[in-house]
């Protein structure tokens, strides 16, 4: 019993639960002794002739069993605080309906990924996805029915992407997704599949038409704040939905230097000036449609 109640313990991840391994190695440590105590005492009566040892033998025996249900009482303890922390800890960072990243958790997440792209120098691209006309498909299909709609098609964002990519919901129906250290290419390949799948979903029941997502997309640029990063994403989204929605739209900061930016020499007699070229300010949006709907 010991020996499998340690093994059930031991199961598992260290970081997940550290005390599960202190509890389990207390317990197969009293199990391996109980198994071995009566060959003990055996070996004991065999090669001892002194009687006085036996009742010292049998106290050992007795402390030992003290000592190890008490430190098994006090691993069981530290278990349950651990597994009620990090009950509370999800139900803080998760979605209770669609079991992904909630707003708070993912605008944390989002905060630690900025701050690696700008000491790694690497490319972070953010999604802002929203499922369109949510309040038809809640209207024909009842809260309930809307609640599922928004439970499958985080499990499909879920499926096509990487245990190192953060996804969450932001809000209603709109969610968010980021890939860390990833160039566009990849994500948009992502978004594509997610919107795709989305699409050729069958549903059954009182809905009319098909469930579609517009897609936004952008890139971190090194020096802009969380505010800008976010709102240029989210233009991207909008931009897709104006656009006749179920599509991914591209909003791409114009960074300085670009060489697509020319300017002409200014003369110099003042009375053939012409007013100075005006240059696209470092986060002006250089616009283009990823994908959209066939």
């Amino acid at each position: 019993f010991y020996g499998l109640s340690a093994a059930t313990l031991a199961h598992g991840g260290m970081q997940a639960y550290p005390a599960r391994y202190l509890t389990a190695i207390v317990m197969g440590a009293h199990g391996a002794f109980v198994l071995l105590r009566t060959l003990l005492f055996k070996l004991q009566m065999s090669l001892v002739q002194d009687a006085d040892m036996v009742p010292a033998l049998s106290q050992f025996v007795i402390l030992e069993a003290i000592m190890a249900l008490v430190l098994i009482a006090f691993g069981i303890l530290m278990l349950a605080n651990e597994f009620t922390h990090s009950a509370l800890r999800r139900l803080a960072e998760m979605d209770p309906l669609t079991s992904v990243f909630n707003r708070r958790a993912f605008l944390t997440l989002l905060d630690k990924a900025i701050s690696q792209a700008r000491r790694t120098q690497s490319e972070l691209p953010v999604l802002v996805i929203d499922l369109d006309h949510f309040k038809r498909i809640n209207d024909e299909l009842g809260h309930l029915g809307g609640d599922e709609v928004l439970r499958h098609f985080a499990r499909v964002a879920q499926e096509n992407v990487r245990a190192g990519d953060i996804f969450g919901r932001y809000g209603g129906e709109e969610f968010l997704l980021i890939f860390p250290a990833t160039s566009l290419l990849p994500a948009l390949n992502t978004c594509e599949r997610i919107r795709a799948q989305v699409e050729a979903h069958a549903w059954k029941g009182l809905l009319r038409g098909k469930v579609t997502v517009s897609i936004g997309v952008t890139q971190y640029v090194p020096g802009e704040s969380v505010l800008e990063f976010f709102s240029r994403a989210d233009t991207a989204t909008y931009l897709a939905k104006e656009g006749g929605r179920n599509q991914v739209v591209v909003e791409e900061p114009t960074r300085k230097g670009d060489p697509s930016v020319t300017v002409e020499p200014i003369p110099d007699e003042e009375d053939d000036l012409e007013p100075e070229a005006t240059l696209p300010s470092p986060l002006e949006p250089e616009r283009r449609f990823a994908s959209s709907r066939g």
